[in-house]
């Protein structure tokens, strides 16, 4: 099979892009965090006495590591979107018209100053949203796949393809 793509990559695809490949890195960030809370609430409770260590224990830790950890999601969620829109705004390449033409074989993307083609052996992971998939050559460069792009096809039947023949996951 062999399907035709065409567009222009939005802001808001942009966007999705880093937000899914940013998850592991917000968790490891608050893992990290909550460490870091409980290493200095055990140093809290060795040096104090026993009735303001249980009181502490049950008002005080779950409330530093609720409102840290809100406050501490919704900001590195927040800097990364403003970095990543600078990042889309400051690449012009970002918004030229591009066509992809994809089979089994290989992708090709096509813009007006490039031409990319891969094969399935160079894809790193493949991520899947409502409207669009992205297939990563390498972390932090995706193609993006998007369905308001795919012209009289069916989109499930799309992204069964995908899974199929360029998932690295289903194909080793």
């Amino acid at each position: 099979m062999e399907y035709q793509l065409n567009g222009t990559l939005t802001e808001a695809d942009f966007l999705a892009m880093h937000m899914l490949n940013s998850k592991k890195y917000r968790a490891l960030l608050l893992i990290i965090f909550n460490i870091y809370i409980l290493i200095h609430f055990v140093r809290f409770f060795i040096s104090t006495s026993l009735l303001i260590s249980i009181g502490a224990s049950f008002f005080l830790l779950p409330l530093l590591v609720v409102g840290f950890n809100f406050i501490v999601y919704f900001l590195v969620k927040y800097v990364l979107k403003i970095n990543s829109r600078k990042v889309y705004k400051s690449g012009k390449i970002n918004i030229l018209p591009r066509e992809i033409h994809i089979n089994n074989r290989e992708l090709q993307q096509k813009t007006d100053i490039s031409l990319l083609t891969l094969t399935p052996e160079l894809i790193y992971k493949v991520s899947y949203n409502t409207s669009a998939i992205y297939i990563y050559p390498s972390i932090n460069q995706a193609i993006f796949l998007q369905k308001k792009g795919l012209k009289n096809e069916d989109w499930a039947e799309f992204q069964d393809f995908i899974k199929q023949n360029w998932d690295p996951q289903n194909i080793r």
